[in-house]
């Protein structure tokens, strides 16, 4: 009688030290960038410091870089632009503007580029640019390009 009763115990032993709990884990990572934005505007190298996407009018998104002598070049867009070739400036909505302290405040026309648009997130470059003096009173910038990444909220 005690081999019929060992064999079941034992049994239901080797039975409950097989089985495994099996845990699946997900991990969610969030999209990041590396914030730039470089360029040349003429003779000028401009490097921004701090680059700080944002969105106004739940409509536009603005990328502006500003360089540690205080001047800013920004480029705003649509939100709902999607990677391709598109023009700036001549009135339509994708624009760009530069600011120094000693010459002021330009607006540029020329080619933009986005690369991508996702996750809140902003790639492209510009091109072929002229910056033209706000007031007139500097010369116009003639044969910009650069670059910009940012995140934006």
């Amino acid at each position: 009688m005690k081999k019929f009763l060992l064999f079941p115990v034992l049994l239901a032993f080797g039975v409950l030290a097989s089985c495994t709990k099996t845990t699946t884990t997900t991990t969610t990572t969030t999209p990041t960038v590396t914030p730039v934005f470089t360029a040349t505007l003429g003779s000028i190298t401009f490097t921004a410091t701090t680059v700080t996407g944002s969105v106004y009018s739940s409509s536009y998104i603005n990328v502006l870089g500003t360089a540690s002598d205080g001047s800013t070049l920004k480029v705003t867009m649509p939100i709902s632009i999607t990677p391709g070739s598109y023009s700036i400036g001549n009135g339509g909505s994708n624009t760009i503007s530069y600011s120094s302290k000693t010459q002021g405040g330009f607006t540029g026309d020329g080619n933009l580029t986005i690369t991508s648009n996702s996750d809140n997130i902003i790639k492209g470059s510009f091109s072929n640019s002229d910056f033209i003096s706000a007031t007139q009173a500097y010369p116009t910038i003639y044969g910009t390009s650069g670059t910009f990444a940012a995140k934006y909220q």
